[in-house]
């Protein structure tokens, strides 16, 4: 049995969920909020447990897995991003309920 063209989706995968993992943990390390950086760990841990996985399926089937990402950069700029926009966000909330306090 022929199995290039599931190794080949698998490890597609697997650079993918390689590149998010990366992704936020990059972002972890960013982070100043301390449920932020644990949200982000987590999410590293689980996009790295299910690269595992896919490794563990691509060896099933006599393939070799990858075992990096491809493009990590262009996604971590992205989520580095929207963490910094969140942090923005977060702090005019802050301004927002200390003007309101005030008023009470």
């Amino acid at each position: 049995m022929n199995n290039k063209h599931d190794i080949k989706t698998l490890n597609s995968l697997i650079e993918t969920t390689l590149d998010s993992a990366d992704g936020y943990a990059e972002a972890a390390k960013d982070a100043k909020n301390e449920q932020l950086i644990s949200l982000f760990h987590a999410r590293s841990g689980e996009r790295r447990t299910a690269a595992s996985t896919l490794q563990q399926c691509v060896r099933s089937l006599g393939g070799e897995p990858e075992d990096r990402g491809r493009r990590g950069g262009e996604e971590r700029v992205l989520l580095i991003a929207h963490l910094h926009l969140a942090r923005r966000v977060e702090e005019r909330v802050r301004a927002v309920e200390r003007d309101a306090a005030q008023l009470v």
